[in-house]
């Protein structure tokens, strides 16, 4: 494939629609991503930051929530990053079910781990869309729907991390040079430098998080056209057997003479 086939292929894509989406909705989505920020950073003092990142799966359903309907134009709200409080025993019981089984695979020299990470990442849109679902069930059906499609997923998420290496590498530089002049320098020059520091990541955390989910959101939205073209997600058919009724018997017509005549 030549690098022009690989740029429209980009620009008719679910990266760029990602892209557009978060634009549109990107103040809300900025304030959901800080929030989310903000509170692992808080758990991650507490509790450190892999059981932070556990315990807040039922604020990452809300963000996905939120960028599901964001995709949809269909008016996505600030408070649907706490929808997974609704139905929390159903939701935090699959999701929680979920990193466990992605931890546990992972120990088997983390490869496994990821294709695990990427077979269960259809789990949280089918929560929202399907009630019924939840623990197992729903960890199976995400991984039907991506059977064949990880690696379509991982390019993508991949290419999102590599457009946003060259603004990381940027301000890297700026920030280094800020504290390379500044030392030595005065105290509130090195503050600055520093608080400058915490809102460029807490800026970019929310901002990738958002992009990611929205990409996921993307993703869905295609690979559900596909899987139901494909019948995978279509409830099976309950087939109805035809059960043939053998006709009455025919009575034979009375005479007249108030007396059925047999004709056996």
């Amino acid at each position: 494939m030549t690098m022009e086939n690989v740029v429209n292929v980009v620009k008719d894509s679910v990266l760029k629609r990602a892209w557009r989406t978060v634009r549109i909705y990107y103040a809300k989505a900025l304030g959901i991503g800080l929030l989310c920020f903000v509170m692992l950073c808080i758990l991650s003092l507490v509790v450190g930051e892999y059981v932070a990142q556990f315990l807040l799966q039922p604020l990452v359903y809300g963000a996905s929530i939120f960028s599901l309907y964001a995709v949809r134009r269909n008016g996505p709200k600030f408070s649907m990053l706490f929808c997974g409080f609704n139905d929390f025993k159903r939701i935090a019981g699959t999701l929680y079910l979920r990193g466990l089984y992605i931890f546990l695979w992972g120990l088997l020299f983390i490869i496994p781990g990821f294709i695990r990470y990427y077979d269960y990442a259809m789990t949280p849109f089918l929560l929202h869309e399907h009630p019924e679902l939840k623990f197992k069930e729903a960890l199976e059906r995400s991984k039907n729907m991506m059977d064949g499609h990880k690696a379509d997923l991982f390019v993508w998420e991949l290419l999102l991390g590599l457009m946003l290496f060259v603004p990381i590498l940027l301000f890297g530089l700026f920030f280094a040079l800020l504290i390379h002049f500044s030392y030595g320098g005065s105290t509130i020059v090195l503050v600055v430098v520093v608080v400058l520091m915490v809102v460029f990541v807490a800026w970019f955390f929310a901002t990738f998080t958002m992009l990611s989910q929205t990409l996921y959101a993307e993703f869905y939205e295609d690979l559900k056209e596909e899987t139901n073209t494909e019948g995978i997600l279509v409830e099976p058919k309950v087939e109805q057997t035809i059960q043939t009724e053998e006709p009455e018997p025919t009575k034979p017509e009375a005479s007249q003479g108030g007396y059925v005549k047999d004709y056996r």
